[in-house]
This record gives C-alpha cells, structure tokens and sequence, in this order.
C-alpha cells in the first residue's frame, strides 16, 4: 500500500539477498486515494522457507519511495492465502520490531487518512451482502451461530480489515477470506452454510472448514459435561429511552468470550452514544457485577476513539483483542456518525451458572437515539450449575427464627429506593437491619457444593461498610463494599466461601462482624442488610421447580396518577428472573389474562405510570424463574392514583415540533433530573418556539406547574397552551450551578384528550450565554 500522489516510484526488491522484482508505481494520481501494487515473487526463492528477508532498494522518484503496509499471500494448491501482514511508520513500532523493519535516512514519517477509489454501488452491494447474509452453523441438530457476515468477521459496518485474535476479514483484495478460529466442539454433526437474505446474488464463493476427531467430545458435550457448545447471537435493535441494549440474555451455564459491536447514530456527527456503559448481571444478582465507564473505554481506547491508538484522529485499527476496523462521520453512503467495533474476553471470560445479562447504555442514560447491532460470542449448556439454597429476610420474624438469627442492639426500618445499574428507575420498598455488633445466622447448603456464595441486599447510602466474615467459627475474608450511592441505595453484593468450607455440609453458620470502615471519615461502624441469600456452585443440573409464593405485597397510590408496588424478594432452585405485573381498574378479581398483564421486572417493585386522576386499581404478582416456571398468583392488592398528572418531559420530545432541535438530555452537570433525563430545547435565538402535545385523561380545571432547568447558558421562555398565553415568563440563567426550580403558571380549564403547549424564547438574562430551555416534567393539579 503507497501514496500514489507522488508519480514514478521504483526500488528494486531483493529476497534473502537476491535480486528478484522491482517496484514500479507509474504517473502520478491525484491525492487523497489509497494505491495498491503486487508483486508476484518467483517460487525458486520462496518455495520450503518458513520465512523471507525482503529489502527494499531506492531506483528513482518524482519525489520520493513511500510505504505504508505490506501484505503477503502465499499460493498453495493453486489458491492464494495471507500469511502475514505489516503495518510500518510511527502508529505502529510493534509490528516494525516483531517483522525486523529498519529504514535508512527516512525523508517522511507520519500517517495518511485515505479511502480506495470504489464507486458507491459496489460499496452499497458489498455492505448488503455482509448485512443480508448470515451465517448459520447447526452442532448435532442445534443451530447455534446464526449472523450476518460481516458482523461475525469484526465488521458490520462493510469490508473493513479485521485482524483480530479469534477472526479476521481480508481487505487486502476482492476475494479476501474470512477466517475465524473459534473452537467448535461437536459430538456427532456440524453443518456450516450461509443464507443471503441481502437481495444481492452472491457470484462464488468457497466455505472452509477445519477439524479434527476427539473421542472424549461427545461425553464432555453431554449436559452434565464440562464443555459448553460454541453459540453466535445476533441481536440489533433500536432500545428506546431508559433500555439498556442487550448483547445476551441467556439462562443455564457457560461462558462470555466476546462480541462484536456496530453503532450506528441517528443524530448526524453526534457521538453521545459513547457515553453508554456495559453492564455484567451474573446468576440473577440484582447489580451488575461489572459495570463500565464509557463505550470507548470498554473497547480499551478514549475520548470518543480520538486518536485510534495514536494515529490521527478518528483512526480505525485492529488489534488482537480489541478494536475499532471502521468508522463513518456520516459520509459515503451513511447518513449519520457510524462505529464499528469488537472486544474479546479471553482472559476475563465471564463465567455463570444460571443467567447472564450483557447489556450497555446508548448514552449516559440511555437516552441518545440510536440503531445498534451485536454478535455475542459464548460457550453454554442448557444446565445449570448455580443452586439457590436458602434465603433469609432480616426483618422478617419468622424468618429469623428458621435461621437461628442472632444480633443486639439492631434497628430495623424500612427503606424505598432503587438498584444501582440498569434498573434504577424501578422504585423498590424493603426492610432494612442496621447493626454495629455482630451478626449470626444459619443458612442451608448443598453438600456437594464446589464453594457458596452469599449474597445480601444492602443500603449503600454510605461508603465502607466492612465485616469480618467467620464460617462455622473459621474466619473466611472481609466483607467490603467500598463505594457509596445516596441516589439509588440498593446493592446486592456478593461474599465468595472456599469449598474447604463448604464442602460435604448440609448447613453452614455464618458470623458477620462490622468493623470501622477503613477510610470512613465519621469513625462508624455498622452494616446493613435486607436479605441474604445462599448459591451453592453443584454439579450440572436440570429443576422445574417454580418460584415461591409473593410475601408482603402492598400497593400505594399517591398524589399522582401512579401505583407503586412492593413485594419481599422470591426464590427458586435455578433462580428468579423477574415477576410479573397484572393489574385492572375494572374488575376487583384481577384475572390472569394477556390484557391484565401490565408489566414485568426485575426486581421486586413496580411503578405503574401513566394511569387515570383519582382512579382505583387492583393487583396481583408472580415470580419467573430462569428456568421458564411460574410461581403462584399472589392476592390482590388495592391503591388509588391522585388528583395530579405528571409527564415527564423527556416523554414528550417525539411530539414536538420546533424551530430548534428537541431532545432527550440524560442526567449531567451535577443535577438528577425525575427519571434521569429532561427534554432539553436547543434554542438559539429570541423567537425559537416547540409545540408539545400533552394527552388529559379527565376534563376539568387544573393548576398547572412545571420543573424548569436553569443554567448559566439557559434563557426566558413564556408558554401558551391552545395559543393561549398562561402565566408569567421564566427566566431559566443560574450561576454557577445547574439546578432546577417549580414555576407556577396557574390555573387552566381543559377537556378531555389532547391539548399543544406552546414555550416561545422571549429573551435571555443579560448574563446569560444562551437561550436554551430544560424541562424535567409537567404537573398538572386537577381542582374540580
């Protein structure tokens, strides 16, 4: 690969000393394009050597002789096959030291940010190929790699070059193989075939594959085997404000070994996506185990891929474990910011029992739109390994005593919250022990346990919280969570037991010990739980067994028109996934009909939005287990919603119609906004103006107020609603803080169904620097 711009390039080209081609580039091209030249070396100096010296020898130039990468293929039975690749210049002095570079008197050293010369309809077939045709690999009766090409190769975004440790894509000519070396065990049958849903016909093509016989595969295949089947899940979505995207969500055991990633954005240039965190649930657990810092960061670059691991900005590259082959600003047949990525979990392969959940934010809260596609790379069996053994309620009395629990000077109270990580909005009501002496307990376990692990539920409110941990008398670690999260105070954190403690044991004591935190400013020592719950690692296994039955479910109504839920956490052998939600307004008995079914969760709350003024509703929950059972229908519970309508402001961006962009604003700059985002108004000028459409469920007067976001960059905004004007101007400047504050805009007759509010940028403060208007939502107080 050269520059071409510079016309005339010649060197002779020498292998192990020995005269063999030459390099001839002919007339110069304009700039800005990528050149490719080939030669093919005579086979008497290559033919039995494992490797070669080549060395380049400068004839003549217009200007100079430029080099950029080299790619050698090597003819085998009549087919040409890549054998090494190298990258040279400044970006890339590992592959100069490990392929032996040297250069003398080097005139230029730097990089170049060209493209080939391909027209569009070939880029557009070749993308709707690699989208459109799937690959589809089917072990012993099974399908379990179902995906589009280019997605598995490394690369959804086209042919891009793909150097990664498990696949590469060949970009280096037009019939470049796709290679991967994923293992892929199999007892009795592979199939591997590829099925083009593109609309483009595939000419030719050759499929290769690879094996060799193992007679101790079958056995290890088996459900109780200690090997897992290779699967490829495809997932591509568009997850919408407040959803998390889902690489996997998959019950029974295995492991996580990686994934490839395609971003696409639909906000033109805009990279807020990036701002997005990967999430880890293992086995149930209510916080992730692993939760990230920003998309780029996880695929181990920064900054939004700025420099593409030093090069210029926005530079693709690939390397073993991660990376970024492509990139599109919105250019060449992409309509908006494009990214394409892949990272490999070799080495932290992420292990589980009875579920994984993967998932990462489109933005910091999930609220920047966008279209995201996945392949997720793992190995699995449909049984599990993970066992629920016991669970204890520390403010349940009966439950206490099951299991002999043990503690002075406690406080029990009640605390609603929400779980750090994908599910913070979901409200959650649950008692609480606080306690500085120490804590014992009872809990049962399975005897042919490899180890157990206790979990409990937590307040996290304050940071530190430390415990000695003794088991059956034997000190077993140190309990401690380090951070703290006043905002959502719920943690389900996990203490791991060797097996050298377990192990043959029917039930273990566990004495828990508080200490003063080690970097705890107050001097405290207390520890805090809600429950605790055993999970013996077993053998492979397969249950029906169904969840239990749903303890101290409450409904509560309140000033708006929302119901929130609460229930004790459930149980099951393999696990509980969720609980499912069923609610009537009209029938008091609650049947458990599709219509009914409201909502599920994940955790045990459920807030129920959106409902009537002043209506009364009925419920009743069950729990899922992970693996598909359904525990009992609970009793019904009543509450009545209130005389206020709240919408929340990020809802209504999809009605607007402005003469500024409108968009969701997910938490930032200090303030957390009801429902973590505000719609955020992006006006410009005095004049800008958006029409929002809200939706009254009852006729009647209502007072009508909003939170308003104010800023140092935020300007004076009046509101009409039907085009007619309410209330007084808001002046939204505050220095230095974003805040927020309640404007009263007063009372206003309205009918039943939808009426437009009208907010019109009147001026700015003469400090501030902006007219931008944030609202975090809308009350509407019904009066009579």
């Amino acid at each position: 690969m050269y520059d071409p711009s510079i016309g005339n390039q010649k060197a002779k080209v020498l292998v192990n000393g020995t005269v063999a081609s030459e390099w001839s580039s002919g007339s110069a091209v304009p700039a800005g394009a990528w050149a490719d030249e080939t030669l093919v070396l005579p086979a008497s100096l290559t033919t039995g050597k494992s490797s070669i010296t080549i060395l380049n020898e400068f004839e003549s130039s217009d200007l100079d002789f430029n080099e950029f990468r080299y790619d050698v293929a090597c003819l085998v039975n009549g087919e040409w096959t890549r054998t090494n690749t190298v990258d040279v210049g400044p970006n890339h002095p590992g592959e100069e030291q490990a392929h032996g570079y040297t250069i003398g008197s080097p005139t230029f050293q730097g990089a170049r940010a060209f493209s080939y010369p391909v027209d569009a309809q070939t880029i557009a077939n070749s993308a709707a190929v690699l989208d459109g045709a799937r690959l589809q690999i089917i072990f012993d009766g099974q399908t379990a790699v179902d995906a589009p090409i280019g997605e598995f190769f490394g690369s959804g975004l086209g042919k891009y070059d793909v150097r990664a440790l498990m696949f590469s894509i060949d970009n280096s000519s037009t019939d470049g193989w796709y290679t991967t070396w994923w293992p892929m065990p199999f007892a009795r049958s592979a199939v591997v075939q590829i099925v083009n849903g593109s609309g483009i016909p595939i000419q030719g093509g050759k499929i290769e594959v690879r094996y060799v016989s193992d007679a101790t595969v079958a056995t290890r295949l088996k459900p109780s085997g200690d090997l897992g089947y290779f699967h490829a899940t495809y997932n591509r979505s568009q997850p919408a404000t407040q959803q998390d995207y889902v690489f996997l969500d998959t019950t029974g055991r295995g492991l996580f070994v990686g994934l490839t990633h395609t971003m696409r954005g639909t906000q033109g240039s805009s990279r807020g996506y990036l701002e997005g965190n990967e999430r880890v649930y293992n086995d149930n657990i209510l916080s992730p185990a692993w939760n990230g810092t920003g998309t780029e960061d996880f695929y181990e670059s920064g900054w939004y891929f700025r420099d593409g691991y030093s090069g210029p900005p926005d530079t693709p590259y690939s390397r073993p474990l991660t990376g970024n082959p492509a990139y599109n600003p919105g250019v060449e047949g992409f309509t908006n910011d494009t990214t394409g990525t892949f990272r490999l979990l070799l080495a932290e392969s992420i292990p589980f029992g009875q579920r994984l959940r993967f998932t990462i934010q489109h933005g910091p809260v999930d609220d920047v739109p966008v279209d995201y596609s996945s392949v997720a790379f793992w190995y699995g069996q449909p049984t599990y390994s993970i066992e629920v053994t016991d669970s204890l309620n520390t403010t349940d009395v009966a439950s206490r005593q099951s299991h002999q629990y043990t503690v002075s000077g406690d406080t029990l109270s009640s605390l609603s919250s929400g779980f750090s990580g994908e599910f913070n909005y979901i409200p959650v009501t649950l008692g609480l022990d606080t306690a500085s002496n120490a804590i014992s307990f009872r809990m049962a376990i399975d005897p042919a346990n490899n180890g157990v692990r206790l979990t409990r539920i937590s307040d996290q409110n304050q940071s530190y919280q430390t415990a000695n941990v003794y088991i059956d008398g034997a000190y077993a670690g140190q309990w401690m969570e380090p951070w703290s999260n006043p905002d959502y105070r719920f943690l389900n954190d996990p203490f791991d037991v060797s097996l050298n403690q377990t192990r043959g044991k029917n039930a273990i004591s566990v004495r828990i010990v508080p200490l003063v935190g080690l970097t705890s400013t107050t001097n405290t020592q207390f520890w805090t739980a809600s429950n605790y719950q055993i999970l013996s690692q077993v053998p492979a296994f397969t249950t029906a067994q169904a969840p239990g039955p749903i303890a101290n479910l409450a409904a509560t109504g309140g000033q708006t028109n929302s119901v929130t839920l609460s229930w004790e956490p459930d149980s099951a052998k393999a696990g509980v996934a969720g609980y499912q939600v069923y609610g009537s307004s009209t029938d008091p008995t609650v049947p458990v009909t599709p219509a009914n079914l409201v909502g599920q969760t994940p955790v045990p709350g459920f807030q129920h939005t959106g409902l009537g003024l002043e209506q009364q509703w009925y419920y009743r929950v069950r729990a899922l287990a992970t693996n598909g059972q359904v525990g009992p229908i609970s009793g019904v519970v009543t509450a009545r919603t209130g005389n206020e309508l709240k919408i929340e402001g990020e809802s209504l961006v999809a009605t607007a119609t402005a003469t500024a962009p409108v968009v969701v604003q997910g938490n930032c700059c200090g303030v957390i906004w009801s429902g973590n985002a505000q719609l955020w108004f992006q006006a410009s000028t005095v004049g800008d103006n958006m029409v929002l459409t809200i939706n009254v469920p009852t006729a009647g007067t209502y007072d009508l107020s909003a939170v308003m976001t104010k800023a140092r960059d935020y300007g004076i905004v009046s509101l009409a609603v039907d085009g007619s004007q309410l209330g007084q101007s808001f002046d939204g400047y505050n220095f230095p803080n974003v805040t927020v504050a309640t404007v009263d805009y007063g009372s206003v007759p309205l009918s039943a169904g939808a009426h437009q509010l009208t907010f019109t940028l009147v001026g700015k403060n003469a400090s501030s620097i902006n007219y931008l208007v944030g609202i975090d939502y809308l009350l509407l107080t019904k009066t009579n």
